[in-house]
């Protein structure tokens, strides 16, 4: 029992760590420095911007250090935002806070504009993973992805073949479309045309952009917020946090199984033997009672 129940541990052991790469695969962490000491005051995020004229990156939001500029008309884009706005270049470069700048219209913008015209999907809505259909970042977005059939077959083998659809929306033509929950080679969401679901050149309806920023760059020295703040999206933490969870629930479990199961066996052999009633008295026989002189056996001859 006892081996059985260290087997059966130590497989889930395995299966989660399995799994776990799987997780860590879409979950990114910059190794900035800066990040790293202040991890639990940022927030991922995925924003563009176009600078309408040059700004100054800095090392960190606490150093004055300027690591590089940004030209005129250049997009750049930023993964992380800490408390004052200040947001880390998606290269790692370095920190500024957008100022002076237009901000590229994203999905938080499209889930601004939209609330309230969401519907749930039905419970077991969902659309097969087929060459050709197409994903888009949003409805109306300028942004879509058709899938490949090397995407199909990872579907395939990560059990992904059937795409979940959670949520719907429907556009001004009257096309109706449905959002996928997460996905492990696409990503958080995606959103799909579920009247045209194959075509890839439906309209753009999206602006461009989702407004201006105004003022100059900041330095560190500044800690005001600025005049525009965008939609942040929320952290994916919980991912990072969920097979930890698991494999330790895993090791507790398992460990109070192996305690139990050989605090058991102890008592087995502590036991004290089990006598039957009247047979206390009774002698003890072994093999050497049963010898020829202790039964006054003798051969004739």
């Amino acid at each position: 029992m006892l081996k059985k129940s260290l087997t059966f541990g130590f497989t889930l052991l395995l299966l989660f760590a399995i799994l776990c790469p799987a997780f860590a695969d879409v979950v990114w962490e910059p190794t900035d420095d800066f990040y790293s000491a202040h991890r639990d005051e940022c927030t991922t995020v995925d924003d563009k911007y176009h600078a309408l004229s040059t700004l100054k990156v800095y090392k960190s939001p606490e150093d004055d250090t300027v690591v590089e500029t940004i030209e005129e008309g250049a997009d750049f884009y930023t993964c992380v935002v800490w408390k004052n706005n200040w947001r880390l270049l998606s290269d790692e470069s370095g920190w500024i806070i957008p100022q002076n700048c237009q901000h590229y219209y994203n999905i938080g913008n499209f889930y601004e504009d939209h609330a309230g015209e969401f519907t749930d999907a039905p419970a077991d809505e969902i659309v097969s993973m087929e060459e050709g259909l197409v994903l888009w970042t949003f409805p109306g977005s300028d942004h879509h992805f058709a899938l490949l059939s090397g995407n199909v077959e990872l579907a395939e083998q990560m059990g992904e073949k059937d795409i979940k659809i959670d949520k719907h929306w429907t556009d001004s033509k009257g096309r109706v479309w449905g959002r996928t929950g997460w996905l492990y080679q696409l990503g958080d969401e995606n959103w799909i045309c579920l009247n045209d679901r194959y075509n890839e050149n439906l309209p753009i309806t999206a602006p461009e952009f989702s407004g201006t920023i105004p003022g100059e760059t900041a330095t560190p020295a500044e800690t005001t917020e600025p005049a525009t703040q965008t939609t942040e999206k929320e952290t994916t933490r919980s991912r990072i946090l969920l097979p930890i969870v698991l494999v330790v629930c895993v090791m507790l479990v398992t460990g109070v199984i192996i305690v139990l199961l050989s605090l058991k066996n102890k008592r087995k052999k502590n036991a004290a033997p089990i006598t039957a009633p009247g047979t206390a008295d009774y002698p003890q026989y072994t093999e050497d009672s049963y010898s020829e002189e202790s039964i006054g056996w003798h051969d004739p001859q």
